[in-house]
């Protein structure tokens, strides 16, 4: 069902007022901000910029419907509110809608065009002790403009194959800028396992992995699975398909997340959607040994560890490698080929060599960048320099 027409600014203003005196408490997952930008300057934009609003304001017009509405802010620029929405359903239906805008505007390969989807906090307002005019939103958007959007892309770290003593393959990461900050891997998910921006980050770190003339190497995806993502383990094997077209020997999907919690059988369901695509498949996560066994019976075969993660948790150098040590013990006989991500020190990777692990990135290999880096010798004296 189409919405009505793009509701005028006092009326828009209205129903921001009404959704602020319902939810006193906060109401994220209300309202949104779409931005249509480019990457830089580029000549032709201010051109191109009123056919896109056309476009976008005709996207949102059919997609939005009921008591969802919408307004311009600044040319390329939309507030969405969905009053009955969720945090989760919102920010959910609002990514949906940046991606398709996207798509329809530049297609998958516009990678210097971003349409960003970015929630905004009714009680962001409600502090600020005025009416929630159009104006009060507009100053909000500017005084913070790290909000206007969060910002993704993919970088690859290079693999070293220990026991070929190579770079052999490379593995994607999602990084996020956040202010003057940059984030790199799970950490990028503010809101935990269930945040709904891993949508968006698999998005990101699939649409960078389908570049085949760029990647002529071993290559892990990390794909994050929650409740959203595993509702949908049809389009989850399509995108498998796809990339193992792109990767046909030499791809393994990387599932990390909460994957303790998923229900074994819908774990082992989309281990299979993955398997019967082509790609190989592996685990960032620490199991017991119950759970790495279930793992391999489903048909993991990769097992990676996230140093930085374990870094960031608190752990000492020497409880650090005490985990590592346990977790190679515990899965020894099971078949797993294992994998340290992220460390920073040649020493730990010597340490972990003769427990078992195999496979290793982080900047002690190399650091990581926007182009992948093509398999190449690297000895052990070469790393442990």
């Amino acid at each position: 069902m189409n919405a009505n027409p793009i509701r005028s600014r006092g009326e828009f203003e209205a129903l921001i007022e009404d959704a602020l005196s319902s939810h006193a408490v906060g109401s994220f997952g209300k309202l949104h901000v779409i931005s249509v930008a480019h990457a830089d300057d580029h000549p032709q934009w201010c051109k191109l910029l009123p056919k896109i609003c056309v476009i976008t304001e005709r996207i949102l017009q059919t997609r939005m419907s009921g008591a969802n509405v919408f307004v311009s802010v600044a040319p390329g620029q939309y507030l969405l509110l969905f009053p009955n929405l969720s945090e989760t359903e919102g920010m959910v239906r609002a990514t949906a809608l940046a991606r398709e805008i996207k798509g329809r505007l530049f297609g998958e390969t516009g990678s210097d065009t971003q349409v960003l989807a970015h929630t905004m906090s009714l009680a962001q307002l409600k502090s600020r002790g005025v009416p929630p005019g159009i104006a009060a939103l507009d100053d909000a958007l500017e005084a913070n403009p790290q909000q206007n959007g969060i910002h993704l892309d993919a970088v690859f770290q290079p693999v070293w194959d220990a026991r070929r003593e190579r770079v052999s393959g490379c593995h994607e990461t999602i990084r996020r800028q956040f202010g003057t900050r940059e984030i790199l891997g799970p950490a990028v998910l503010f809101g935990g396992d269930e945040d709904p921006l891993a949508l968006e980050v698999n998005a990101v770190l699939r649409e960078a992995a389908a570049a085949p003339a760029r990647i002529k190497s071993l290559l892990f995806v990390p794909q994050i699975v929650n409740t959203l993502v595993l509702r949908d383990i049809d389009g989850i094997r399509t995108w498998a398909e796809d990339l193992a077209r792109l990767h046909p020997n030499d791809l393994v999907i990387e599932l990390s997340g909460g994957i303790g919690n998923i229900p074994r059988p819908r774990l082992r369901e989309v281990v299979q959607a993955i398997r019967s695509a082509g790609p190989q498949v592996a685990v960032q996560t620490v199991p017991d040994m119950e759970m790495a066994q279930a793992l391999f019976d489903c048909g993991v075969r990769y097992l990676c560890i996230n140093e930085a993660q374990i870094r960031f948790a608190g752990l000492s150098p020497s409880a650090t490698l005490a985990l590592f040590t346990v977790i190679a013990h515990e899965v020894r006989n099971i078949g797993f080929k294992l994998c340290l991500w992220s460390t920073s020190t040649s020493q730990q990777i010597k340490r972990c060599i003769p427990l078992g692990f195999r496979y290793f990135s982080g900047s002690a290999i190399g650091e990581a960048g926007k182009i992948p880096p093509q398999p190449h010798a690297m000895t052990s004296a070469q790393v442990f320099a």
